[in-house]
């Protein structure tokens, strides 16, 4: 059916606007109200007038109201947000990556919204906004004048307190003295009454790193805790941590958050089935359904019976691709998922092009130099590869008689990396706050993506809402130099090395094997065990029928 720009066709076919939102974005705006289902509508605008802004901003201005209003609104992104000049978008962008404003202050200052933009960026992180001012760069000297004589600006230029004392006192806005503010309880428990969830997270991590749990907290605080430090615990502290909380109530806000990581620390089996089974009812969003997925990966046997009748209940399109993932554990018993078996397709293999153009992305910190490093240490001794640098750009080759690899790497410290063609794999190299920079690159095309950054996992949603065919490498855990590099490599020996296709499950044991001492490892997951990418993929194939 032809579809087209206006009048719309009815119903409107959700595969060709799909088709439209990457070529001709501000069509598939245009007609996505008429489509019939309210998932496939909201889906289809997010990724056109994503799509539409990164392309084209002064056409997606005429879609501002839409994206404005839309939960999805901060996702555009400071700068096409900028580009747009639509003061909404740029609020919502600053609140939604406020490190990225606060690192842009000396940009924003050019424009009339600048203010506002870096004012709501420093209410959603005044601890980062504390941290970046306190030092002697050109955006450290701008921001510092952007706090002038606000409570923020005097305690930057306080000597007499350490910056994680600092940062911790802008947490909770001065209201604790210094010395009350290093007793981790009382300022973690105020952290979490104000609401500062991003900033919790954070202070969460700096707590736990000394491998202790506070004492005294009440279980709903520990949990509380538990939910806002998700990044970067270790399976050790992790299992502390949980001990100490017990069993949690099952009103209590964030327990599928709670229960996935539970299920991701392999600790899911010791919490109540009827507590399993619960996580299982109201599922009505992407997010919950990929918590829940991550859930049932980690249920024990005897809950599964239990967590498929509340999935039956629902009745939803998401919980009925749920239930069809717990019938690959449980054969009988979730006989009512089958309509939905026909969307999980887990990739078997990888079918290997014959030239195989890459995209590593490194970023200008320690961490982004460290894993440069790491990654020319991996390749330099190694006569196979031919290592070239020139102008801050590495270019990396090698060649067998069956296809040809061709690595394009900027240094930490370079700028963009001109391509020779659409790169087919795209690689992440460093923190997860910068996965949104290389993101903004990912090319619709890409067949292979790998995120190495710490829970990169997160980010599925985010990828294949732009790239829907990809597969994906990802942590739900943390990620480190000890296995990205060799595993990279070793991938990159098996597509020089295979004849047609790469079988996922020979390439993965094999690096089982290999990897056995390290404990990390536990945490990355090939594309045919992506459970988050699965039942995406499944989702948007629904959307589509």
């Amino acid at each position: 059916m032809q579809v087209q720009a206006a009048p719309c066709a009815a119903p409107a076919v959700y595969v060709e606007l799909q088709k439209r939102a990457a070529m001709e974005p501000a069509v598939a705006l245009a007609c996505a109200a008429t489509l019939a289902k309210p998932a496939a509508r909201t889906h289809l605008e997010r990724t056109a007038f994503l799509n539409l802004a990164s392309r084209d901003p002064k056409a997606a201005k005429a879609f501002a109201d839409l994206a404005a209003a839309a939960p999805w609104a901060g996702d555009v992104g400071l700068d096409a947000a900028i580009a747009i000049g639509d003061v909404r978008l740029v609020l919502a962008a600053a609140r939604a990556q406020p490190h990225v404003a606060l690192r842009d202050v000396v940009g924003l200052k050019l424009y009339a919204f600048g203010k506002q933009a870096l004012d709501a960026a420093i209410e959603q992180a005044p601890g980062e906004a504390v941290a970046v001012a306190s030092g002697s760069s050109p955006t450290a000297e701008t921001l510092r004048a952007q706090l002038g004589g606000s409570s923020l600006g005097l305690l930057v230029g306080r000597g007499d307190i350490d910056l994680p004392t600092k940062q911790r006192m802008a947490w909770v806005r001065e209201t604790l003295t210094a010395q009350e503010v290093r007793q981790d309880r009382l300022y973690l428990a105020r952290l979490a009454e104000l609401g500062f969830q991003g900033e919790l997270r954070r202070a969460a991590e700096e707590v736990l790193a000394d491998g202790k749990v506070p004492a005294g907290w009440s279980s709903a605080d520990l949990f509380r805790l538990a939910v806002a430090g998700r990044a970067k615990v270790d399976r050790a502290l992790y299992a502390k941590l949980f001990a100490a909380i017990g069993k949690p109530d099952a009103a209590w806000p964030g327990l599928r958050e709670y229960t996935a990581d539970a299920a991701v620390h392999g600790l899911a089996a010791k919490l109540p089935p009827t507590l399993l089974a619960h996580t299982m009812r109201g599922i009505d969003d992407v997010e919950q359904m990929i918590l829940a997925g991550e859930i049932i990966d980690g249920a024990p046997a005897a809950a599964l019976p239990e967590m498929a009748k509340a999935l039956h209940e629902g009745g939803s399109a998401f919980q009925g691709l749920l239930g069809a993932h717990l019938a690959g554990r449980m054969p009988k018993g979730a006989e009512w998922a089958r309509e939905y078996q026909r969307y999980l397709r887990a990739p078997a293999s990888f079918q290997v092009p014959r030239r195989s153009v890459q995209r590593y992305h490194f970023y200008d910190d320690d961490d982004g130099w460290m894993s440069f490093r790491a990654f020319q240490a991996t390749y330099r001794g190694d006569k196979r590869w031919r290592w070239v640098e020139r102008d801050g750009v590495v270019t990396l080759t090698a060649q067998s008689k069956l296809r040809r690899i061709e690595i394009y790497a900027n240094k930490p410290d370079a700028g963009r990396v001109t391509m020779p063609a659409k790169p087919d794999v795209i690689v992440h190299r460093g923190h997860e706050y910068h996965l949104y920079r290389t993101l903004r690159e990912l090319d619709p095309n890409a067949r292979l993506i790998y995120l190495g950054a710490c829970r990169g996992a997160q980010y599925v949603e985010t990828v294949l809402a732009n790239a829907n065919s990809a597969q994906m490498f990802a942590t739900k855990g943390n990620g480190t130099v000890k296995v990205n590099d060799p595993l990279l490599k070793a991938l990159n020996e098996q597509l020089l090395a295979a004849p047609a296709a790469l079988n996922w499950t020979q390439f993965w044991g094999a690096q089982q094997r290999r990897f056995t001492g390290v404990s990390d490892f536990k945490d990355y997951i090939p594309p045919h065990k992506n459970t988050t990418a699965i039942l995406l993929r499944a989702y948007y194939a629904y959307l589509a029928e």
